[in-house]
């Protein structure tokens, strides 16, 4: 396995990540599957297991993959040497009582979804936390920011970031800070 850095973070990663949306299984909003389709946590655990065998160290994932059942997998096998593992999970993908999916991305759910997130990693920190797709309006909000450099000063997470589906999304990001 080759390593390289991350960004301009210093945290060594492998080169090949694990992505894990499709150990999340399938799940429903609004009577849509998502996902990847039925998966067995028997199967997912080996999997997360062989990746760390061949050296892979980086995992990424998210709290709407399977709403949760992802980052849990995740926590059983990473968080036994958590030290050796680099988890970057997403946050700001809800779930509404009528089961519509949608992004939210207030300061008091950035809190609540990264302390799910740690729970159900089975850790104390998170190393990249991104926003799942957020619009530039979201972005121009200002709890985001405040949020995020809240969570990094008490030590939950350490960067952050932001996940984009389309290039011309991510050139709009960095052209507007």
């Amino acid at each position: 396995m080759q390593y390289r850095i991350l960004g301009t973070t210093g945290i060594r990663v492998s080169e090949i990540g694990f992505g894990a949306w499709a150990i999340g299984g399938t799940a429903e909003a609004s009577g849509m599957p998502l996902g990847w389709g039925k998966s067995s946590d028997d199967d997912s655990l080996a999997a997360i297991r062989r990746a760390r065998e061949l050296g892979v160290t980086f995992f990424d994932t998210a709290d709407s993959y399977g709403f949760g059942r992802s980052e849990s997998l995740l926590g059983i096998v990473l968080s036994r040497r958590r030290q050796d593992a680099v988890i970057a999970t997403k946050v700001g993908v809800v779930r509404t009582s009528s089961g519509e999916l949608r992004k939210y991305f207030s300061k008091q759910h950035i809190f609540h979804a990264v302390a799910g997130s740690l729970k159900r990693l089975r850790s104390d920190y998170i190393h990249v936390c991104q926003l799942h797709n957020p619009t530039l309006d979201h972005l121009h909000r200002g709890e985001i920011q405040e949020a995020m450099e809240q969570l990094q000063d008490a030590g939950k997470i350490r960067f952050w970031a932001v996940s984009i589906s389309a290039i011309d999304e991510g050139l709009e990001i960095v052209r507007h800070g």
